[in-house]
C-alpha cells in the first residue's frame, strides 16, 4: 500500500520507536526502523562530535544528531548527524527542508547499510545536500568512509572513499579533516 503525503507526516509524528531502535526514514512507499545494538555506532558518533568541537567552525553552524529533514512530499529522512546553518535549525523541532543541510552523515549497521548506500544517498543528492558522509563499517570490501559531493538528480557526481584508518577532508564551508583511525571495526562471524 502506498501512503499519501499526509499519511507520511502522521506516521512520522505518531511512530513510537522502541528503545534501542532508530527511525531511518518514512516515505510514501516505506518506513524503515532498525535496531541499533552495535556499540561501534555510538563510538563513531562520539568521535565525530569531538572532531566538530575541535574544528571550531564558529557559531553559524548547528551540528544535530538524528534531526529529521524533509525531501518535500517524497519523505522524511533522519540522518545520524547533520550540519545546517544555525538560523535554519533554530525554532524547528519537527523537520527542516533537506535543502537547508550542508552535510548529512550516516553510520551503517547491519540493518541500515543498504538503505544508507542507496535510498539515502539518492535522497540526499536529490535534496541538494552538498556533502554526504557515509561511514560504512559493513562495506563488503572492508570498512570505509566515503564523502559524496556535487549532488545531482540521481546521485552524487564525485566521491572520495578511504578505508578506516585514513583521514577524510570535508569541503567548504565545513573545512575539517576527520581522522578515522579510532573508528571501531565490527566483529565478523
Amino acid at each position: 500500500m502506498t501512503l499519501a503525503w499526509l499519511d507520511v507526516l502522521k506516521a512520522y509524528e505518531e511512530v513510537d520507536v522502541p528503545q534501542g531502535w532508530r527511525l531511518s526514514h518514512v516515505t510514501v512507499s516505506e518506513m524503515l526502523v532498525y535496531p541499533v545494538l552495535e556499540s561501534p555506532y555510538a563510538v563513531i558518533v562520539d568521535e565525530l562530535i569531538r572532531h566538530w568541537r575541535r574544528a571550531s567552525l564558529g557559531d553559524s553552524f548547528a551540528l544535530e544528531q538524528e534531526f529529521p529533514v524533509s525531501l518535500g512530499k517524497a519523505g522524511i529522512f533522519v540522518p545520524d548527524l547533520c550540519v545546517a546553518p544555525r538560523d535554519a535549525v533554530n525554532g524547528h523541532v519537527l523537520r527542516i527542508p533537506m535543502s537547508q543541510l550542508l552535510l548529512a552523515v550516516e553510520i551503517t549497521n547491519t540493518g541500515s547499510a543498504v538503505a544508507s548506500r542507496n535510498r539515502k544517498l539518492r535522497a540526499y543528492a536529490k535534496g541538494g545536500v552538498p556533502q554526504y558522509l557515509l561511514i560504512d563499517a559493513h562495506d563488503p570490501g572492508g570498512p570505509t568512509v566515503t564523502l559524496h559531493t556535487d549532488p545531482a538528480e540521481d546521485g552524487y557526481l564525485d566521491s572520495v572513499r578511504v578505508p578506516f584508518g585514513e583521514p577524510v577532508a570535508l569541503r567548504d564551508p565545513l573545512p575539517m579533516v576527520i581522522s578515522t583511525a579510532t573508528f571501531p571495526v565490527p566483529e565478523t562471524d
